[in-house]
């Protein structure tokens, strides 16, 4: 069992002939003392290895994290484990973090609310990471923000200047969204390309955003995207267990 970045880096012998960068679940940092993430960032730091840390995993209303307080005791929860996260990416060396919203509640709790609620959020999501010097990034998902309209009104209403984009290219493939079509406002904010494949079951419906690039997109089409931001990293955009 590999129990920290630098082991899981030292089991990939040719890891750094292809990346400079590793994105790790939210749980990596919160499960751990701050004390315990300085220590191994020592290493990390004199690799030059960049570090995403990303919310996605746990943000899915329940039985994990919400965005939206339409229940206080468990959206107090929420609040305090993201903060959690959030003030213990200094000590591992890290200064960029993905987000994405979540389903909306189903009860009690209107889309007005709901919209509200996600907006301030993560406004003072974006607060908090200001003050330690971490980008935040929008993930592009088919949970709440799936396509650069929806959010690029988002980030105007959050009017946060740290928050950035980070489109799916599984998702604009599967929309058939051209990247010409991409907006100039919506390239200047894009900080982060996440580059998988979109999957199918047998009926041609979509259940997977998560899939393997290779014979899926055509290298082309990949960099006919990516062109269009260039100085946006990459990341691959796989299912990760930790």
């Amino acid at each position: 069992t590999l129990h920290t970045i630098k082991e899981a880096v030292l089991a990939r012998p040719t890891f750094f002939d292809h990346f400079d960068s590793v994105l790790i679940d939210w749980r990596y940092l919160h499960e751990k003392e701050a004390a315990a993430l300085r220590r191994e960032s020592g290493w990390l730091a004199r690799q030059r290895i960049r570090i995403y840390v990303d919310l996605s995993s746990g943000l899915n209303l329940f039985p994990d994290l919400r965005l939206v307080n339409n229940d206080d005791a468990p959206y107090q929860e929420s609040r305090n484990a993201v903060r959690d996260v959030v003030d213990k990416m200094p000590a591992l060396g890290a200064k960029d973090m993905i987000l994405t919203l979540h389903r909306g509640p189903e009860n009690n709790f209107t889309g007005e609310q709901a919209s509200a609620s996600f907006d301030a959020t993560v406004r003072e999501i974006c607060a908090q990471a200001a003050q330690n010097g971490i980008t935040v990034y929008l993930r592009m998902s088919m949970k709440g923000l799936s396509n650069p309209n929806e959010m690029m009104a988002f980030s105007q209403r959050v009017g946060a200047s740290n928050l950035l984009f980070a489109p799916s290219l599984a998702l604009l493939v599967h929309r058939r969204i051209a990247p010409d079509a991409l907006k100039p406002e919506f390239l200047e904010k894009t900080g982060l390309w996440l580059a998988s494949a979109p999957g199918y079951d047998n009926n041609g419906a979509l259940w997977s955003l998560s899939q393997p690039l290779c014979h899926r997109i055509d290298t082309g089409v990949l960099r006919s995207y990516i062109q269009r931001a260039p100085k946006a990293a990459v990341v691959l955009d796989s299912v990760y267990a930790s």
